[in-house]
């Protein structure tokens, strides 16, 4: 499941017609979900994404020239994650400089999940999240990025293997 949120100093939270723009925008609007089967009212359903179906992904679209023949990357997203299965062997994967984060995120995961096994609180359960203030904004090339969020702090974290 992914949790999604925008917001606007100026606006209250969930505001229309900024939400429903946005959402459409990364195919998260309730039609998009429904028609692949990443809603909760149709996530069971045969028509849902899956492999069976491989994904609802247009090999027509591919020919015409479309990169994965599916409609958005929140559906190509849900593919990669999906196709993988529950259980994924990664002693072959072969990761890029852009991939660092999957390793931490796979070992985060794995952390969180012995934490619930042993009854104790999944790592960040009680992490306070009110002060996040998300950024975005151009870079000149070589420009640090917290250059755009000068109030960032980092936070160590230890997260086991």
């Amino acid at each position: 499941m992914f949790f999604h949120v925008w917001w606007d100093a100026q606006k209250k939270f969930g505001e229309e017609p900024l939400r429903s723009r946005q959402l459409e925008f990364v195919g998260l609007d309730q039609a998009a979900l429904d028609a692949y089967g990443l809603s909760f009212r149709t996530c069971d359903t045969p028509q849902a994404a899956s492999r069976d179906n491989n994904f609802l992904q247009d090999r027509d679209a591919q020919r015409r020239g479309h990169f994965t023949g599916l409609p958005s990357f929140t559906q190509e997203d849900a593919a990669v994650s999906m196709s993988g299965g529950p259980i994924r062997d990664r002693s072959r994967e072969l990761l890029c400089a852009a991939d660092v984060a999957l390793p931490k995120l796979y070992r985060a995961l794995l952390t969180c999940a012995r934490q619930a096994m042993n009854g104790q609180d999944p790592l960040g359960l009680h992490v306070d999240t009110t002060r996040i203030i998300g950024v975005s904004g151009p870079l000149a090339a070589g420009t640090h990025w917290r250059s755009l969020a000068p109030q960032h702090k980092v936070v160590p974290t230890r997260i086991s293997a």
